[in-house]
Parts: C-alpha cells; sequence; structure tokens
C-alpha cells in the first residue's frame, strides 16, 4: 500500500510469470512503456505462481491470497487488470472492456481518475496546455483562430527539430478541427489506429506513433469536462 500512496493512480496487472495471452501481455507492457514519464501513475504487474484448487489457505503465498480476495481464479482468466486511486486505493476498479490494448487501457485510466495528464513520447507539455484552451473554447471559432496564431508563433520558436516537428502537428489538428469540427479528434484517432496495423516501414510506425500520441492528447481533452459545456 505504500507505494500506491504515492501516485494519484496505480494500475497493476495480475498475471502468470508466463502470460497465458501473449498478445495482451504485449499490450500492457506498451502500457508501461508510453507512461514511463508519467509521474503521477504507475503500472505495476503482480505474478500469481499457480494455485492448486485444493490448496491451503496457509500454503498460498501474498500474491495468491491478493487473487482470492479479488476472485481471480485460474491462469486461463488472466491477464486481470485493477486500477487504484489516491485516496481510494482500498476500492480498485476492475477493467472489464471487451478490447484489450494500451490506448484502451490509457481511457479506463482517464475515465476513473479525471484530470490524471499523461506525458506520451512526442507530446509537449507546453502544447498540450494551448491545445486545452482550444478543446476548452468549443463555442468560439474566434477564440480557437487566436489560440492557433498563438501556436504557430510558439512553433516557429523553436530551435529543436524533434519538438518543431511536434508542435507541427498540434498545429495541424487544430487546423482540421477548425475546419471540420471535434469530430475529427475521433476520426483521425481511428484512422491513425487502423493505419497502424497494415505493413509498414518502422520509422512510418514511429512517425504515425508520434501523431497518434498527440491526437490522442487533444482526444482526453474532449473526453474530460474541459471539452464540455459545463466549462
Amino acid at each position: 500500500m505504500q507505494i500506491i500512496s504515492n501516485f494519484k493512480a496505480v494500475i497493476v496487472k495480475f498475471d502468470e510469470s508466463y502470460s497465458v495471452n501473449p498478445d495482451k501481455d504485449a499490450e500492457y507492457k506498451i502500457l508501461a512503456e508510453e507512461l514511463r514519464f508519467s509521474m503521477d501513475i504507475f503500472v505495476g504487474h503482480i505474478v500469481v505462481p499457480y494455485q492448486a484448487d485444493d490448496m491451503d489457505k496457509n500454503e498460498m503465498t501474498e500474491e495468491q491470497k491478493l487473487a482470492k480476495q479479488y476472485n481471480i481464479t485460474g491462469p486461463e482468466n488472466m491477464p486481470v487488470i485493477f486500477l487504484y486511486r489516491e485516496k481510494n486505493f482500498e476500492n480498485p476498479i476492475r477493467f472489464n472492456g471487451k478490447q484489450f490494448d494500451s490506448y484502451t487501457l490509457r481511457d479506463f485510466i482517464r475515465t476513473n481518475v479525471p484530470g490524471l495528464s499523461f506525458q506520451l513520447k512526442s507530446c509537449i507539455p507546453e502544447f498540450d496546455n494551448l491545445a486545452k484552451d482550444f478543446i476548452r473554447d468549443n463555442k468560439s471559432a474566434e477564440k480557437r483562430k487566436k489560440i492557433l496564431k498563438n501556436t504557430e508563433k510558439q512553433m516557429n520558436n523553436m530551435r529543436n527539430e524533434d519538438h518543431k516537428n511536434s508542435a507541427k502537428i498540434y498545429v495541424k489538428i487544430m487546423e482540421r478541427i477548425l475546419e471540420r469540427g471535434d469530430i475529427f479528434i475521433e476520426s483521425e484517432f481511428e484512422r491513425i489506429r487502423n493505419l497502424l496495423n497494415g505493413k509498414l516501414s518502422d520509422q512510418k510506425k514511429v512517425d504515425l506513433k508520434n501523431r497518434l500520441n498527440i491526437v490522442d492528447s487533444f482526444r482526453s481533452l474532449s473526453m474530460t469536462k474541459i471539452g464540455k459545456d459545463e466549462l
């Protein structure tokens, strides 16, 4: 419990040391890699040793007892994901999504821990703040145009080429949203995900994943109250 208290959220995978579902195991590892720079969340893995049906409780390891407490029965039902939240870690939330990939798991975290920010590769905190303002002003095209102009100005002042390339993506997304509306965010997110399922060069995959992370930054804002009429 000590480690949980140091983070706003902790997501944990209960699984055997060698997962019976390697595809899900691979997606969870991708999630861990994606969130390695996010300081408010810890991504963990609890290895649950094989447990015979007639095993006495006194013979169980702490991991087996915890799995039993959460009704995790048998390796065929693993991996199982639980999300622990700051100030409410006694009541973890079990992931029950039909689709199991890093993007769905990120949405699961965002939905249950509102306001939690991820620091994803290729995203720039200052530009995420501009994106936040852009999404918030969804009723005023003029305000959005001013934010876009400010974003372009900051982009042009950048010297780091990698950061500048990322900034160009923020600008392009804002331009497309002004042209097509907020619906562009989700359609672009799905378009890039579908492209990543095809045959691509390693560099093209990197470029698309970088773009997808920035699109997902806009998407996460539109999923929260920031993009709703309440604000």
